[in-house]
């Protein structure tokens, strides 16, 4: 690896987890993900990619990430649609975010990619449900954006 790959992936990542963030506190606030913080972030990681792909001579890294991501919006888009309004156009664009990224850095780790948010959820819903009853809603996107962390960590396992 040379530094240059290094490097972008550091600035990847420290832009990936900002973004993160910011869009978590807002879901967090108002349930809602802004289409414009999406295709913010979407293009930064897009751009990343695309230098990362320059500085190793091989395109398969944006070409993983664009694949990956479009294949976690469209599961992410079916589940939506049999959501009956618990799981969001914005979430969708948030899958599409973390296929990027995660497919950007081991394909191997698709599945636990498109698993990892849910079951990083699923303790809270439990205590949500438990605690407040059938019908509770909370904000899935902090699960969605962070859930690329884990994964990708556990790719490095693998």
């Amino acid at each position: 690896m040379t530094d240059g790959y290094l490097i972008l992936n550091a600035v990847l990542w420290t832009g990936y987890l900002i973004s993160a963030l910011v869009i978590s506190v807002r879901d967090l606030k108002s349930h809602l993900v802004r289409n414009l913080d999406v295709v913010i972030t979407g293009t930064f990681i897009l751009a990343c990619l695309a230098l990362i792909s320059i500085a190793t001579g091989s395109v398969g890294t944006i070409i993983s990430g664009a694949l990956v991501g479009f294949l976690f919006g469209l599961v992410y888009f079916v589940l939506q649609r049999f959501s009956r309004g618990q799981l969001g156009a914005g979430d969708v664009g948030l899958a599409v975010l973390l296929g990027m990224v995660v497919g950007s850095s081991n394909l191997a780790l698709v599945l636990i990619g498109l698993a990892m948010p849910f079951a990083l959820a699923a303790p809270f819903g439990i205590v949500l449900l438990l605690v407040r009853g059938k019908g509770s809603r909370f904000a899935f996107a902090p699960f969605i954006l962070l859930s690329a962390v884990p994964t990708v960590l556990l790719g490095q396992l693998i």
